[in-house]
């Protein structure tokens, strides 16, 4: 690749730490270490990682002083740019309070959480992201949806995430709001699945998605994974994996039917979109076509 001590790397897109491991050969937090035909024969350390727009769990933490000697999150979007940003030392490892990182605001960025019927939610509450910047784009390339019908009338534009703010004026980032498992009033983001599921080493991708469970209303999780060549594990393997994974036991069952995904298709590869990013109306059809249709409502959208 090229890349040398010094050298900064901008990473962007899912399980971005595994594929800095494939093409360098670093060691992973916890020791792991990937074995694959391309691995470089000497570990480097790059001074700064640097991730953005998409979740990142504080476990990654770990990894400083080990991949980089910092580590830097962003989160922005097409509409209104550059929203917030976090960088983080290896002091910072051991003063995490949350299980996401979070990032501040940069300047000229406002940022508040509400509820679904857009009443502001106190700090630590979770709820909808919505932000205001001094920096408004003037509308989609090609596209006729008209501004007004993009932002409200005093400037603020929904993110259509899900998070939180911190004490100290922090946002945390938990996944899109839409996208969300909600089971008994309880809301699960799909990165706090899609995270343990990507932990296991024969797995490349993961992308977890709701569905509406006709019997209950509720909305469980499925999940879709691309796994390592000729290293699959079957739908149950994995449900057991993950039993194991989120300590499910007999005195607990309903922790079963809130995380571990109650369909599970493997794909050789994600279908992607003209960014680069999965499609996820695509892997949702996939799943659909495959689940059973008695059980789940396949006409449900989010």
């Amino acid at each position: 690749m090229g890349v040398e001590k010094g050298d900064i790397i901008g990473l962007k897109g899912r399980n971005v730490p595994e594929w800095l491991i494939a093409d360098l050969g670093v060691q992973m937090a916890g020791g792991c270490s990937l074995n694959l035909p391309y691995q470089q024969k000497e570990e480097i350390m790059v001074d700064l990682l640097h991730e953005i727009g998409t979740v990142v769990y504080s476990s990654i933490l770990e990894s400083i002083g080990k991949v980089c000697e910092e580590y830097q999150v962003d989160y922005g979007s097409t509409e209104l740019g550059y929203i917030a940003m976090g960088l983080f030392t290896a002091e910072d490892a051991s003063k995490k309070k949350h299980e996401v990182l979070s990032c501040l605001p940069v300047s000229g960025i406002e940022i508040k959480i509400t509820d679904e019927d857009g009443f502001v939610q106190p700090i630590g509450q979770r709820g909808k992201i919505w932000v205001r910047s001094i920096m408004n784009f003037s509308g989609y390339l090609n596209h006729e949806i008209s501004i007004r019908d993009i932002f409200m009338k005093n400037g603020w534009f929904c993110q259509e995430d899900g998070g939180f703010l911190t004490e100290d004026n922090a946002l945390i980032v938990e996944g899109r709001s839409q996208e969300v498992v909600q089971i008994l009033g309880r809301k699960i983001y799909p990165a706090e699945i899609e995270n343990v599921i990507k932990a296991k080493s024969n797995v490349i991708d993961a992308i977890v998605m709701p569905i509406k469970d006709m019997d209950t209303g509720d909305l469980v999780p499925t999940a879709a994974i691309m796994y390592r060549p000729q290293c699959e594990d079957s739908m149950e393997s994995m449900q057991d994996y993950l039993r194991n994974e989120f300590k499910i036991t007999a005195e607990n069952q309903l922790l079963e039917y809130m995380y571990i995904p109650h369909f599970i298709i493997s794909l050789k590869e994600f279908p992607l979109l003209e960014n680069g990013k999965p499609n996820r109306n695509d892997i949702r059809q996939t799943i659909l076509r495959n689940i059973d249709c008695k059980k789940y409502d396949l006409s449900f959208k989010y």
